[in-house]
This record gives C-alpha cells, structure tokens and sequence, in this order.
C-alpha cells in the first residue's frame, strides 16, 4: 500500500523524519494544510528528502488574492487586533454553531441556504448535495485558532506579497499568555522572516479548483513562481470544482490523478 501523509500538525509531520530510508511517503495536503506542507519543506530542507511528493489540493499561501467573502472581511477588518486585544484563543466555536447548521435542511429554501454558506466561505459547489452539506457542517471542521486568523489578516493587511512568519510585535515587556514572545526573541529580528519556498527540492503537483474562492489562480502561480522549476511536476485545473468539493465530494474525480502519482513516486512503499 502507498504510504500517504493527509495534512497534519507540524510537530506530527517531524515523525516522517523517523521513517527508514526506502519508506518515502508522498505528502497530500489541502486547503491550509499546503500551507503548512511549503512552509516545512522551506524551513526544514532535511523533510526533503524525505518526501517523495507533495500532492496540493487547493493551495492556499499567498492569500492577496483570497476571494472569500467572509474571510476576507475579518482579514480587512483587521481582526488580529480585536483577537489580540479579546485574548480570544479560538474562531468559530463549532460546537456552539453546528446545531443552527440543521436549519439548513429544515428551510423550504435548502438548497439557497447551503449555496449561500458555500460563497460565504469556499465558493459554491455543483457536487455537494444539501443533505451532505448539513452533516458535514455539523461534524467539520473543528474549531480554528485565532492565531490562524491573525496570521491571515497580517498577510492580508500588510501590502505585501511574502509568505511571512507570524508576527508576534515588537514588544518584548509584560509579555502574556496570549502573546507570550517578540519578534526579537522568537526570531532574532524586528521583522519576521518569510518562508524562502527557493529552497525547497521535493517535487511538487497542484489540484486547482475552476471556480476555488481560497485557492485562486493568482495564489497558484505566484507559488509556481517561487517554487524551482525542477520541483514542478503538473498543474491540473478541475472544471466546476470549489474549494471543499476536494474532500466533501463523493465522486472525487482528482482521486484517481492522486493515485496514479503516489504510486509513480513511491514504488517502495506498497
């Protein structure tokens, strides 16, 4: 069996350095766990070698070009400030929110209400059917840090297309347990450092959605861009496709391109 890495925490992804070396998994992210995935490989050039590819599916880096309504609005809004200033730890309490999700199915207007939710967050989707939506809604995902949604309004707000560190402030008295570092301690520097994606060797393959809100054309080319060019692997643009259609749809047409590429890179691991 091919030996896969879904998107995970960071500290998780450090075990693949564990793995023996004719065990080379290939590593497929989605959504914001790319993020995580570029940022690994360009911080920690040893995670390299041992990945035999990285399958992207709806990158999200370079977030300029995020298209979210939603999102985009607490980003413009510059939440960082409100979160910092609240010491709130997490965004969208699900576990408060997912039981107004069932009002959805119960609404004569199901159908408009569940496209309505999908423009507001990830563009809407041809192949998610209602009833789907709802349990999927209540289930998924879970909570999301608030730092998550710092992160992306910095990016978002500073006038500038770099894929940055988190940028803890400057401040290095009466540190708190909301915002328990600096810039100068955690980095050495006033200014965060950006993530050098130069520097990453891993071969490299990217599912695009046509009509993906977070995952724009604009964001899969800059990353083209910075990636070297002998990372490039393929670049496939799926017609129709949103940004959760690559893990709530039941056909998943872009399973069987991720298949044929696991076992193309890693033949010692089935």
């Amino acid at each position: 069996m091919v030996a896969t890495v879904s998107a995970t925490p960071f500290s998780l992804c450090v075990s693949v350095l564990t793995l023996p070396p004719y065990c080379l998994p290939t590593f497929s992210p989605f959504s914001q766990g790319c993020t995580v995935a570029a940022a690994m490989l360009a911080g920690m050039p040893e995670m390299n070698e041992k990945i035999s590819v990285v399958i992207h599916m709806g990158p999200v880096i370079f977030i300029d070009w995020f298209r979210a309504p939603f999102l985009k609005a607490m980003g413009d809004a510059r939440n960082d400030q409100f979160f910092n200033n609240a010491k709130l730890g997490e965004f969208l309490w699900y576990r408060f929110l997912a039981p107004y999700v069932q009002t959805c199915r119960e609404n004569v207007w199901s159908e408009m209400c569940v496209s309505t939710l999908n423009a507001m967050f990830y563009g809407p989707s041809a192949f998610i059917a209602p009833d789907d939506f709802v349990v999927i809604g209540q289930t998924w995902p879970a909570t999301v840090s608030a730092r998550n949604v710092q992160h992306w309004a910095q990016q978002l707000t500073d006038k500038k297309l770099q894929f940055q560190m988190f940028d803890h402030g400057t401040n290095c008295k009466n540190r708190t347990w909301f915002a328990e570092t600096c810039n100068q301690l955690a980095y050495g520097s006033l200014v965060p450092p950006e993530y050098d994606l130069g520097k990453v060797t891993a071969p490299q393959v990217i599912l695009e959605g046509e009509i993906d809100l977070m995952s724009t054309t604009e964001d899969v080319q800059e990353q083209w861009r910075r990636y070297p060019r002998s990372t490039i692997v393929s670049d496939t643009v799926y017609s129709q496709y949103s940004h959760m259609d690559f893990v709530w749809d039941r056909n998943a047409r872009h399973a069987y391109e991720m298949v044929d590429i696991m076992f193309r890179y890693s033949p010692s691991t089935f």
